[in-house]
């Protein structure tokens, strides 16, 4: 599931090219420029049609963090925020071209990703009907019921279950699921389990679907759903027994800052479980996927970087596993499966909308090519 990301974004540099020639004016006098810290919070990745130009400011003492050899050298945009008095506008500047983006003009990156996933926002009601059409009584549903549309990942409840048995999981654990989607994992380890899970996402209109299907099968007191930034948690330090994160950091180009944060706040010794999509080594991903339509929200790691990753973040590797020959049979299935009905699964073709089946075809490809690798990472905080 979705988190907010950085961009480095060849489409923001096509759209800065398209503004130029452009008109240098002074420095604006009382503004302080500053690189923003939380830079990937103020990506864009969209439509910059509306976008307003603002003048390049001067190296003055005023600019004092003003870089102009990295503006010049970067391929990305240099991030800048300026203030004054109670002011605060962030912007994208590119330092070759003089153009500014106003954050509140942009189309960010964190919306960019939730749009993605989330453009029917009445989720619970869609789904609702879809189980009412196919026979299902909302009164009486069990989260089997609910599995083939509310574990949005490869192989499903099966891969869920398979991380959940290597976390140590007890009745007074605590776990936190980071980018908890429909809030289908969360629901069935503290069903299997007995525990209370919290889970995080981008999106807000996940949150609040989950919260209603986990009322319909009556866990509503033992998992909770808040919307949040996965690369900036809103919890105590140690705050959880044990943490996970299923088919998330695909959309997040700040990996580094995402698991930094999962040891934060996972107590001394317990378990961060993560299951993802991993860059293979057969060449470059064919798009759409159903993570991403195209490569502006699309950031995987190798193997190899994901194991510096988590070393870098303070957790030790207990356990490697590669799933992609068993990811290959489950879309390998799905697509035999969509030949024979003619529509995709519900809960992918809601989701993701008609061009899923070409995701999937595409899937196919991806997996069989090694072009992507599914792989599960068990660590020690």
């Amino acid at each position: 599931m979705p988190s907010s990301v950085a961009v480095a974004s060849s489409s923001m540099a096509a759209a800065a090219r398209r503004f130029r020639p452009f008109r240098e004016l002074p420095y604006p006098t009382g503004l302080e420029a500053t690189l923003a810290k939380e830079a990937e919070q103020i990506g864009c990745g969209g439509k910059f049609s509306d976008c307003t130009l603002q003048t390049r400011p001067r190296a003055t003492s005023k600019s004092r963090t003003w870089n102009p050899k990295r503006a010049r050298g970067a391929p990305a945009p240099v991030y800048v925020r300026f203030r004054e008095g109670k002011t605060d506008m962030a912007c994208l500047a590119y330092e070759a071209s003089g153009v500014y983006f106003k954050a509140s003009e942009v189309k960010t990156m964190a919306d960019t990703v939730a749009s993605h996933y989330s453009e029917n926002l009445q989720l619970a009601d869609v789904i609702a009907q879809s189980l009412r059409s196919s026979g299902k009584d909302l009164d009486k549903l069990t989260t089997t019921d609910l599995a083939t549309v509310d574990e949005f990942h490869i192989r499903g409840r099966k891969a869920t279950l398979e991380l959940a048995a290597q976390m140590n999981l007890k009745a007074d654990s605590h776990v936190l699921d980071i980018g908890s989607g429909l809030g289908g994992a969360a629901r069935a380890v503290a069903e299997t389990y007995g525990c209370r899970v919290t889970g995080i996402d981008l999106t807000q209109a996940f949150c609040d679907a989950a919260r209603t299907m986990s009322d319909w099968v009556g866990l509503g007191k033992r998992v909770s759903f808040k919307q949040g930034d996965a690369t900036n948690l809103p919890f105590a330090d140690k705050q959880f027994d044990a943490a996970m994160t299923i088919h998330v950091a695909m959309n997040i180009a700040n990996k580094d800052r995402l698991y930094a944060e999962a040891r934060r706040v996972t107590k001394p010794g317990g378990v961060f479980a993560v299951y993802d999509v991993l860059q293979g080594e057969g060449g470059d991903v064919l798009y759409p996927v159903p993570w991403a339509r195209d490569p502006s929200i699309s950031h995987l790691a190798t193997p190899d970087q994901m194991k510096s990753l988590l070393v870098g973040a303070g957790f030790k590797l207990l356990d490697v596993h590669d799933s992609t020959e068993e990811s290959q049979s489950f879309f390998e299935r799905m697509t035999a499966q969509m030949a024979k009905t003619g529509s995709p699964p519900v809960a992918w073709r809601l989701f993701l909308g008609d061009d899923f089946s070409t995701m999937a075809r595409n899937q196919v490809r991806n997996v069989t090519e090694r072009r992507i690798r599914t792989v599960s990472y068990i660590c020690a905080a």
